[in-house]
This record gives structure tokens, C-alpha cells and sequence, in this order.
């Protein structure tokens, strides 16, 4: 075992343990599981149009796999509803072993790489299908140098976001539990995976802004050989992010020639990088720090009265294509309607830029539809202009977005929504163009209210 290897395995299994510390320590606060929420988009446009059909969009692969952790985290309640050891450790373990599954977190993470590509019909396959357990990396494969070269000739700044999209997936994974718990009361033990998730994005940026980032380099030269289709799109994916962040007009190909010969040197050795750039890397590894100050990562589900009103926060650091996001969420749960407010603060290499987002869940509705519950969401924002990140110029833009869900036979239903966005970088969103999108989907909700 080299010594990256040791580092990783070792940030691993430190946050495996601290994360069951924690949820030890919490688990007392957690109440019996008493509701369950299920989304899934079966059809989100224009994403699954794309190249004739593409799936899963960014939308679709969060829905299977938090619907997959909730589910299975309800189903371990149920089995063991007087056992609260049993409950504990059979979702630790659950947890622990779908790091290398699919639909887990990593399934989760490779996705969200393959949708931006995706998105301009460039082929890919999610290694997690190969079931490598207990696997240290894990690879995007089956990516064309030819695609490569072409995304970063065209679409520079989707080059940049198609690194950091997997660490952008961990983060809204956390979130989108996280507001299942306070809006509609689902109590599972999910504290392993929050932490595990969390953990994982800084450790990952830890790891790629050392030395020790050249050593798994080297290793996966060593075991993928000649073969084209066996490499990963990027290697270690925050090496590459910053690496194309601050060279956004070098051709792709002037990374050189593989070191077997064959194709192009697509991965990024942390002695590639400039002093400005491995000092932006660390930079962003300390501020990863920021997405512990979460009150959920500590059993507080709830969050806190304010009269009659419930609120909770958290704060959030996310890569994107332009630099950095760091959000505050700011969640309110009244009698009859739930909000949540996000501020953003966007940085380039100089600047920075502010934005907001409110989104209003369940609108009251006359008393005569009953079944059916109406969501807007609304956000202001200046980004750098064309997502660059040594620009000093800046273009305001927006979002609206608005969803129906209809129950047709309680618990089960569907819903429709349509957003539309214009230049810019949304969580969630594959599109950092202007887009508007529609999806249709079915649920599941025995959400009681609070």
C-alpha cells in the first residue's frame, strides 16, 4: 500500500470514527420514524433529450438516492422499532458498505460528473457498476480524449464544473435530508451519512492539495496502462478543477502526452500546479470547514422555537465554474407555510458578488384543493461574467421556479414543476447557460404535519 494510499485510507477511517462518535452521542435525540418522503422525476426536460435520450439528469439521480437512504433508514426503524443499538449500528453498516454501490453517495458523486457531460451527449461510464468494494478511487470511464478536448475548446466553463460537480452532489445530498427533517418530520438516523458526505469533500480537497496527490497519480498510471477506456475523465477532481479554473484558454491537449505513450495526460499532479493555484486549493480546503456549522450534524432536527415558529440554519462552501459559493440557509417552519432563504456569496479570483434565493413550500390553498400543495421559488444574483474567474465584470441574473404536487391517492401522487434561469451557476442545475427546464415525476408523502 503506497503512502496516498495509506492517506486515504486512513482519512477514511477517521471520519468513519468520528462519525459514529457522533452518532452515538446523538442518537438519544432522535425520535421514532413517524413520516417519509419519496420524489422521483421520471421525465426531466430538455436533459433527457439530449443525444436522443440521456439519464439520469443532476435532478434525478439525487431523488434515487436519497429516496434510497430514506427508505432504507425507515425500513431498519421499522425492523428494529424497540432496538435502538440494532437500529444504530444496521444503518451505520448499511451506510458504510453503499459508499461503494449504487445508488450510494459515490454513485451519487460519478453522476453528477457524467451529467455535464452528459448534457452535450459525451458518453461515460460510472464505475461504481463494477461494484469495487472497498475501492480507494473510483473512476468516470469510457471518456473520448477527442470530447475532452472539445468541452474545453467550446465550453470552457463547463470544463471547470464538470470537476467539482461530484463534490457539489455530496453537499446538496446532505441538504435535500436535511430538509426532509424540518419540513416534514422524517426522522431517520442520518447522521453517519451527513458526516461521512461532509467529511468526505474536505478530506477529498485535503488530499489533492499535498504531495501525496502525485503518489495516486503515479498509481493510476501504473494499473490503467495503455488502455483508454479503463482511465477516469480528470483523476483526482480538484486538481484538475483548479488547474482549468485558472487556465481556462490553454487547449486541453497541452497537458501533454500520456505517460504510456497513448492519448493525452489528462491528470493533474499537485507538482503541475502553480504556486497561486495550490495556494487557491488550500485555500478552499479550509473553507470546506465552513459546511460543519449545521445544527444537524448534531441531532438538532428540530431547530429552535421562535414563537410559534420554527427556525434552523446552515452554512454550505461549494466549488463552482467561476471560483467558490459559500450559502447561508436560513430554514422557517410556520403553521401553514414553510420558507426557505439562502444567501449566497459568489467569489472569483478577486471579487466578490452577492445573491438570494426564497423558496415558499406548500402555499395555503382554498380549502377545496385540499390534495393539492403549490411551491415557488425565487433568486436574484451577480455572477462573474461567463462564468470566468479572473473577470471583473459582472452580469446580473435570476431564477424562477414553481411546482404543483398533486395527491391523487393518499400517500402517493405526482407533481409538475418548470424552472427557468438565466447565465449562471445553480446548485443542482447542469445548465450554466440560460435554460428553462420541466420535469414530472411520482411521490410518495407520509409526511404528518408538524
Amino acid at each position: 500500500m503506497s503512502d496516498a494510499t495509506q492517506l486515504i485510507y486512513h482519512a477514511r477511517m477517521s471520519r468513519v470514527s468520528l462519525s459514529l462518535v457522533l452518532l452515538v452521542s446523538t442518537a438519544l435525540h432522535a425520535a421514532e420514524p413517524e413520516s417519509l418522503v419519496l420524489d422521483f422525476p421520471i421525465y426531466d426536460a430538455p436533459y433527457n433529450n439530449s443525444d436522443g435520450y440521456t439519464a439520469p439528469s443532476m435532478r434525478q439521480s439525487l431523488a434515487i438516492t436519497k429516496d434510497f437512504y430514506q427508505f432504507t433508514h425507515n425500513a431498519i426503524a421499522q425492523r428494529f422499532p424497540e432496538r435502538r443499538q440494532a437500529r444504530l449500528w444496521a444503518t451505520i453498516g448499511l451506510d458504510f458498505l453503499m459508499t461503494w454501490l449504487p445508488p450510494g453517495d459515490s454513485w451519487l458523486h460519478e453522476e453528477w460528473h457524467r451529467a455535464v457531460m452528459g448534457q452535450y451527449g459525451i458518453d461515460s461510464y460510472n464505475d461504481v457498476y463494477n461494484l469495487p468494494l472497498f475501492a480507494d478511487t473510483i473512476a468516470v470511464s469510457h471518456v473520448r480524449d477527442e470530447d475532452l478536448v472539445w468541452l474545453k475548446t467550446h465550453h470552457p466553463a463547463d470544463q471547470v464544473r464538470l470537476s467539482a460537480a461530484g463534490l457539489e452532489a455530496q453537499n446538496e445530498l446532505v441538504t435535500a435530508m436535511e430538509r426532509d427533517a424540518f419540513f416534514f418530520d422524517v426522522r431517520n438516523f442520518n447522521l453517519f451519512l451527513y458526516w461521512s458526505n461532509l467529511a468526505n469533500n474536505t478530506f477529498y480537497l485535503a488530499t489533492c492539495a499535498s504531495r501525496d496527490a502525485d503518489s495516486i497519480t503515479s498509481d493510476a498510471y501504473e494499473s490503467e496502462g495503455r488502455s483508454i477506456s479503463k482511465r477516469d475523465f480528470t483523476g483526482l477532481d480538484c486538481n484538475a478543477w483548479v488547474y482549468d479554473l485558472f487556465r481556462p484558454n490553454e487547449p486541453y491537449e497541452a497537458r501533454g502526452t500520456h505517460p504510456s505513450g497513448v492519448g493525452i495526460d489528462r491528470y493533474i499532479d499537485w507538482s503541475d500546479l502553480s504556486q497561486a493555484e495550490r495556494d487557491f486549493l488550500r485555500r478552499q480546503r479550509n473553507l470546506s470547514l465552513l459546511s460543519f456549522v449545521d445544527p444537524f450534524l448534531f441531532g438538532f432536527d428540530d431547530g429552535f422555537r421562535w414563537g410559534n415558529t420554527r427556525v434552523s440554519a446552515n452554512l454550505r462552501h461549494y466549488l463552482t465554474s467561476f471560483g467558490y459559493t459559500l450559502d447561508a440557509h436560513v430554514f422557517l417552519a410556520g403553521q401553514s407555510l414553510k420558507t426557505n432563504i439562502t444567501a449566497h456569496w459568489y467569489r472569483n479570483k478577486n471579487h466578490g458578488y452577492p445573491g438570494i434565493s426564497v423558496e415558499w413550500m406548500n402555499l395555503p390553498l382554498p380549502s377545496s384543493f385540499t390534495r393539492v400543495r403549490v411551491s415557488l421559488l425565487t433568486a436574484l444574483w451577480r455572477q462573474p461574467d461567463d462564468q470566468v474567474f479572473d473577470t471583473r465584470k459582472a452580469t446580473t441574473g435570476g431564477e424562477l421556479a414553481a411546482r404543483v404536487d398533486i395527491a391523487f391517492a393518499p400517500p402517493w401522487g405526482f407533481f409538475v414543476e418548470v424552472d427557468g434561469k438565466t447565465e449562471g451557476w445553480v446548485s443542482g442545475s447542469v445548465y450554466l447557460d440560460r435554460n428553462v427546464s420541466g420535469r414530472f415525476g411520482v411521490q410518495a408523502r407520509w409526511a404528518r404535519p408538524h
